[in-house]
């Protein structure tokens, strides 16, 4: 069911790392909390936007992107269910950074600036945990950047593919990785020329690592030794 109800929105919140508040400060941010529904290629927010809003994904797929000179547009991460964006704009009233569009038809829930700062002075708990959070997001960019900076196109696509796999549900343990969006517009994500994301792809599937299973589709044999080519410097 979609998260419309005041109790299906704390389901959904649990899961976050919000989850960690007491019950009854969970419940006051799930019924500040609004739900909009986003059809796919619809832009929930613009670069240079000054509505401060904070998000989580409830169903779907979006994409955070940013268009340089001269109109070149580059995915800076996928946005998949119970992942959250939008705390600059929220923190500092200023303009929103990059532009979010739903890749997939979506469900958000939104926080409001207003609502969000009454949080802040009624709820330490809410304080605490946004800090921890917020924390964990610096690191997580970070970790990032020394992955960019260190990593060859073969293990960026393999981190890739392990985020995007999913259990077949044939019983013989494997999964499948779908692409949520082209190989261009992947390779930009990750940071490679589109014809060095190719050619890695060729290579993990011609060592074994993948299969294709259709159209941006691609079965792994054994999740284990992906994680192992990933992990490479």
């Amino acid at each position: 069911m979609p998260p419309g109800t005041s109790e299906e929105r704390l389901v959904l919140l649990r899961a976050t790392p919000f989850g960690k508040m007491p019950d009854e400060a969970l419940a006051k941010l799930s019924r500040l909390m609004e739900l909009q529904e986003i059809a796919a290629g619809r832009i929930l927010c613009r670069e240079g936007e000054n509505e401060g809003r904070f998000c989580i994904v409830a169903e779907g797929l979006l994409k955070a992107y940013r268009i340089l000179p001269p109109a070149r547009e580059i995915t800076v991460f996928l946005l998949r269910p119970k992942e959250s964006f939008g705390f600059l704009p929220l923190l500092d009233a200023g303009p929103f950074p990059m532009n979010v569009q739903a890749v997939l038809p979506s469900k958000v829930l939104i926080l409001r600036r207003q609502a969000f700062l009454d949080l802040l002075r009624e709820t330490p708990d809410f304080s605490r945990v946004l800090m921890e959070h917020l924390a964990g997001r610096l690191r997580e960019c970070v970790d990032r950047l020394g992955v960019v900076t260190s990593q060859g196109a073969a293990s960026r696509t393999a981190q890739a593919l392990l985020s995007l796999a999913l259990p077949t549900g044939d019983g013989d343990g494997s999964t499948v990785a779908t692409l949520p969006v082209s190989q261009v517009e992947l390779a930009r994500t990750l940071g490679v020329a589109p014809e060095n994301l190719s050619r890695a792809l060729a290579r993990l599937a011609k060592e074994g690592f993948i299969a294709r299973a259709g159209r941006r589709r691609f079965r792994i044999p054994s999740m284990d030794r992906l994680r192992v080519l990933a992990e490479e410097r």
